[in-house]
């Protein structure tokens, strides 16, 4: 990036552990000489503490739907740190700054990460799409994290092309996977990381896994369906709660995540960057994880029949999507991106 250092402001609505706020605080990061980072977001938290040396502010009415107060609170905080550029992650931070920038001189940029209008909408459905419609005339840019979030911008949003930007998320590498076959008469073990709340899919997961001898799941992570999970009782299903910062997917032998709506999953990502097999949900951008030439995991719908199908497979012919995980784990480097993100802030 030429010229004077820009200054720009992370726009999210929850500072909670999720997949917005990890591609957030990795992307501040990747760039932190490259910009003067700030965070703006609702309470201290995850995201907070994970980048304990960028100035964060916090506004807790960005919660809310719509907030005057938080109108006046975001333009204030942008006009006394002079930023340049705006990036908003999430839905209420995205009308948020595109309202704001009517009024002050900003580089306005949306990240999708997953499109909630299409998915959340329910019986209003038409009517987000049309109001998000709108507020990309107020973007400068909507980077898109997945190919697929790209052509649904492109094409049911109708978001102009020359607008769109598409750069997935990635991750700096992990502690990686080193072999190649299953010992003889083990388990199957398995990790899903991600927050326990629909659009995930924990329920028929472990449905699915109960009194499956052959696997052993661990479940990691927190969210308002936590107490309901942990109810369910099964000899095979461990359910550990939230464990700060987790990386040691290294330790598993696959991964999984069942979701109705994804963008490009953050701990999908992750696993990748561990060398280790996916399994994913066919929805949003999964699919764009997966090497169809040279499969490093499967896609599934969403029902028991094709996960425990998937886990088989897997099991039965693992030096081969292992293997095949061990080929692409640079697919997932964040470092292989960073010009591309760098040439959206410009």
């Amino acid at each position: 990036m030429s010229g004077k250092v820009k200054k720009v402001a992370f726009l999210i609505t929850k500072s909670e552990v999720g997949g917005a706020q990890t591609w957030v605080a990795q992307l501040i990061t990747l760039l932190e000489r490259d910009i003067q980072p700030i965070i703006i977001t609702n309470q201290p938290g995850w995201l907070s503490s994970a980048s304990p040396n960028i100035p964060c502010y916090f506004v807790s009415e960005i919660e809310q739907g719509f907030s005057i107060k938080a109108v006046c609170k975001i333009s204030r905080l942008l006009v006394d740190n002079q930023v340049d550029t705006v990036i908003a992650s999430s839905a209420n931070a995205g009308v948020y700054a595109r309202l704001i920038s009517l009024k002050y001189s900003f580089k306005c940029v949306y990240v999708s990460h997953g499109w909630s209008c299409i998915y959340n909408g329910g019986v209003l459905k038409s009517v987000y799409i049309t109001l998000e419609h709108l507020l990309s005339k107020l973007s400068d840019i909507v980077w898109c994290v997945s190919h697929s979030d790209y052509v649904k911008a492109r094409d049911i949003i109708k978001v102009p092309e020359r607008k769109l930007k598409l750069a997935q998320n990635a991750t700096f590498p992990l502690r990686v996977s080193k072999k190649t076959f299953l010992e003889e008469g083990r388990a199957l073990r398995v990790v899903s990381v991600g927050r326990l709340c629909q659009p995930k899919r924990y329920e028929l997961l472990m449905d699915a896994i109960h009194n499956l001898a052959e696997v052993e799941l661990t479940i990691v992570g927190n969210g308002p369906d936590f107490n309901e999970l942990s109810t369910w009782r099964s000899p095979n299903v461990e359910l550990v709660g939230e464990v700060e910062n987790f990386r040691d997917y290294a330790d598993f032998d696959v991964f999984i995540l069942l979701s109705d709506s994804e963008g490009l999953p953050m701990s999908a990502i992750e696993a990748g960057s561990a060398n280790i097999p996916l399994i994913l949900s066919d929805v949003g951008g999964c699919r764009e994880l997966i090497e169809p030439s040279n499969p490093n995991g499967l896609l599934v719908e969403n029902n028991i029949e094709e996960v425990r199908r998937a886990l088989m497979e897997i099991k039965l012919n693992y030096p081969r999507y292992k293997t095949a995980a061990n080929d692409l784990s640079e697919k997932f480097n964040i470092y292989s991106y960073k010009s591309e993100y760098l040439s959206i802030l410009e």
